[in-house]
């Protein structure tokens, strides 16, 4: 597990258990923590190799007492005697561990990621192969010199494959040239993170977060650039889920009054700045409520869905087709004059009382009433304004009768 800063760091900590780490107390008197800290939350079994100057940092007593503890001079990190000795801390954590090193994490700053990415030594080779994040060690122009197991398996490739590819053919062509500005800022000793989309040639798209760095020295003398990469599938489409559990009705899978309110508010504001067309329609299914009577909640649930789909049906994607509540719709037409919006509303109306629905093996009529509201010039438009008139004209049709659809235009009526 590779983290490039102490927060993130302590983060990884306090959610799992790491059998060995590998710190540099600079990551964390950054952030104005304490080396000790990420021993203490790493538990006595972890073994720990610091690399630091040990004779200028203070260290707690416990931690310099602890046997799993290793310190290494930064100066001489490339030492003939250095994987020997993280070999030794490497050795207590499988002894500790039966043989099994589950988890490493390593914390990384400027002295670390190039130890991690040269790979050179059969040491570094096994600490970069064993994190779950993906390294990329790429040179001047962009050439992939090396890369891990975790890279390929993130892009769905095999490891070999990438190397001396242009990192640039990972990233969309539109993204290039700005890419290409971050890799030399790098190289100027700047680091830098974001969220990014990569493919490998013929893969789908996938969400990483991307930590870049300088390396000194890539092996040849000139500089060279680190990536790591951090798998964020599953974290998007958490988040999606999450976004769509917020704004959507569960039994009719339309959006909510919440995802309704805010795009209704949206939609008054390019109106009010921009003077386009907006219409919006609220919908009621006629004698619902004897409809539940007498054929049961169930089917009831059954006719809501298949209402829904109708209208949602009926309009086109860039409408915003919402539940309004019980057997209520509300429909918002972005650049939908008054007229073309009465016109959908029969549409509607027409399909739903042409036939009646097939709900499971019996036959329901359902009929449904239309208010319609509509404008087609710049005012001044609250969202509360444009819910009353289309309810108002709700209440028009179902005193008229019910089935039918009735309209506000805008300027024309105003409601009470």
């Amino acid at each position: 597990m590779f983290a490039l800063d102490g927060k993130i760091a302590l983060q990884k900590l306090s959610a799992k258990k790491y059998d060995c780490l590998l710190l540099d107390p600079e990551v964390f008197s950054r952030i104005g923590r304490n080396l000790g800290e990420a021993v203490a939350m790493a538990g006595p079994e972890a073994a720990v190799v610091v690399l630091c100057h040990p004779h200028h940092h203070r260290f707690p007593p416990d931690l310099v007492d602890l046997a799993a503890v290793t310190f290494l001079d930064k100066q001489a990190l490339r030492a003939p005697g250095l994987p020997e000795k993280i070999s030794d801390c490497l050795d207590v954590a499988h002894a500790s561990r039966n043989g099994q090193v589950d988890a490493l994490l390593v914390p990384g700053v400027e002295a670390t990621l190039p130890l991690l990415a040269a790979g050179a030594d059969s040491i570094y080779r096994f600490l970069v192969e064993t994190l779950q994040e993906g390294i990329l060690t790429v040179d001047l122009e962009g050439t992939i010199l090396f890369t891990n197991w975790r890279t390929a398996e993130i892009l769905g490739c095999e490891p070999d494959s990438l190397l001396g590819l242009n990192a640039l053919e990972l990233v969309e062509a539109g993204e290039r040239p700005w890419i290409r500005v971050k890799i030399d800022e790098a190289l100027r000793g700047t680091t830098w993170r974001c969220e990014l989309g990569l493919a490998y040639p013929g893969q789908a798209r996938v969400n990483v977060l991307v930590s870049l760095g300088l390396i000194d020295d890539i092996g040849d003398g000139t500089s060279g650039v680190c990536l790591a990469l951090t798998d964020l599938s599953e974290e998007k489409r958490l988040r999606d889920e999450l976004q769509m559990l917020a704004t959507t009705d569960p039994l009719t899978e339309l959006y909510n009054r919440r995802y309704l309110a805010e795009s209704l508010e949206k939609e008054c504001r390019r109106v009010t700045r921009y003077g386009r067309p907006l219409s919006c329609l609220m919908i009621d299914i006629d004698g619902f409520k004897l409809c539940n009577d007498r054929y049961g909640h169930l089917t009831g649930d059954d006719v809501l869905r298949q209402v829904a789909a109708l209208i949602k049906g009926s309009v086109r994607d860039t409408d915003v087709v919402a539940r309004y509540g019980g057997e209520e719709f509300c429909v918002l037409l972005p650049e939908t004059p008054y007229e073309a919006a009465m016109q959908m509303a029969e549409r509607i109306r027409a399909a739903l009382a042409a036939q009646p629905l097939s709900v499971g093996e019996q036959p329901v009529s359902i009929t449904v009433s239309i208010g319609v509201w509509g404008s087609s010039d710049s005012e001044e438009l609250e969202p509360d304004t444009v819910l009353g008139h289309a309810d108002a004209a709700l209440m028009e049709a179902k005193a008229a009768g019910k089935n039918r659809v009735c309209g506000h235009p805008s300027r024309l009526r105003t409601v009470a």
